[in-house]
């Protein structure tokens, strides 16, 4: 994927300056290595317990969230989460991994 991101800027750069004006233009993307999720809703469960991998021992957090048209989303998150509580408004933006998703950033509205 960079050597053809190279040769676009490379030939960009040709025939920027081979062309009228002599100028160039550059346009690159970002693309973040793993997508941001968001969850909301009210707290409705969370379950403490673990999960296994191979032969490792993963501790997972369950939280199930109920939007205001009473529908359920789950999710298994790593790790030990404590910064939720039951029946608060709550935002949640994570990275899903392959085998729980990891927060990164917790809103509770109290």
């Amino acid at each position: 994927m960079r050597g053809l991101v190279a040769v676009l800027v490379v030939g960009s750069l040709a025939c920027g300056l081979v062309g009228c004006g002599g100028g160039a233009f550059f346009a690159t993307s970002f693309q973040p290595r793993h997508t941001i999720f968001t969850v909301s809703g009210f707290v409705s469960i969370i379950q403490f317990t673990t999960i296994f991998d191979g032969g490792t021992v993963i501790d997972v957090t369950l939280v199930t969230f109920e939007d205001d048209f009473g529908s359920l989303s789950t999710v298994t998150f790593c790790g030990t989460l404590n910064q939720l509580f039951l029946d608060e408004f709550t935002i949640v933006d994570f990275t899903q991994g392959p085998h729980c998703a990891t927060p990164l950033n917790i809103t509770v509205s109290v």
